[in-house]
């Protein structure tokens, strides 16, 4: 079964970030599921633990898309 065809440009920004946001819920709803390389699993173990000690500068995704949604926006 294929995916069904979107048409990006026909989508406002909104809209675009909508279904980032619902495939990134589907990712957290099940994380073990998703491949990863060896490189992968060690970059993601080095920024847990950067994370969990401090060294680490993060910031929620709801602040980060907030602050996408805020800037203004720039169409050739």
């Amino acid at each position: 079964m294929g995916l069904p065809k979107i048409d990006w440009a026909k989508l406002t920004d909104a809209e675009r970030l909508q279904l980032l946001d619902a495939a990134w819920e589907s990712f957290q709803a099940a994380p073990d599921t998703l491949p990863l390389t060896p490189a992968q699993a060690l970059e993601i173990d080095r920024r847990q633990a950067a994370n969990e000690d401090g060294s680490m500068k993060a910031r929620s995704w709801d602040v980060v898309r907030e602050e996408i949604r805020q800037r203004p926006r720039h169409r050739p």
